[in-house]
């Protein structure tokens, strides 16, 4: 005689499926580039078998604030009476808005030319002996700004020489 006898596992009749919960939602602001994530809070009728983390939203979809950049040139020596200061390198994801304005210590002498405290590189003209400080604000599109600020000195010139000039003085009568 013989008896057989077979085995099926069964689940459990009122499994129910795990409840994930990572925790609050988490929104870094540079410099802060990580967090934790705590899985403690996830449920089961049963028991957590394991746990798999995945990223949902790349970091590279994230707008990162701009940041200004100025270059300030060598002095000026008059009677060279223009220069300029470069925002070229200043940079952000999406683009920017420039700005330049002039700081309250700047001689008030020089102008700026063709408009250009709305461009990368600022012009002036008309400038005298002194430095001149201007800070360069660049906004992105969504109104996140940076400053950056930069210097032109206008060196006064040196009185002309009279090397190799003869003056001979006379004595009226």
């Amino acid at each position: 005689m013989r008896s057989s006898t077979s085995f099926t596992p069964s689940s459990p009749k009122n499994n129910k499926p795990p409840v994930a919960d990572a925790g609050p939602e988490k929104e870094l602001t540079l410099p802060v580039d990580r967090t934790t994530l705590d899985g403690g809070r996830s449920s089961d009728d049963q028991q957590i078998a394991s746990y798999r983390w995945q990223q949902t939203k790349c970091t590279s979809e994230l707008d990162q604030p701009p940041v200004a950049r100025v270059v300030s040139p060598p002095p000026v020596t008059l009677p060279v009476r223009t220069g300029s200061l470069d925002g070229s390198r200043s940079s952000d994801d999406k683009g920017v808005i420039y700005l330049w304005t002039r700081d309250d210590s700047s001689p008030a002498a020089g102008e700026v030319l063709n408009n250009s405290d709305r461009q990368a590189l600022l012009f002036l003209g008309n400038l005298v002996a002194g430095k001149y400080g201007f800070t360069l604000t660049v906004t992105d599109g969504k109104g996140q700004s940076s400053t950056a600020r930069g210097t032109l000195e206008v060196k006064a010139g040196e009185p002309p020489s009279h090397a190799g000039l003869h003056f001979t003085t006379r004595r009226a009568a």
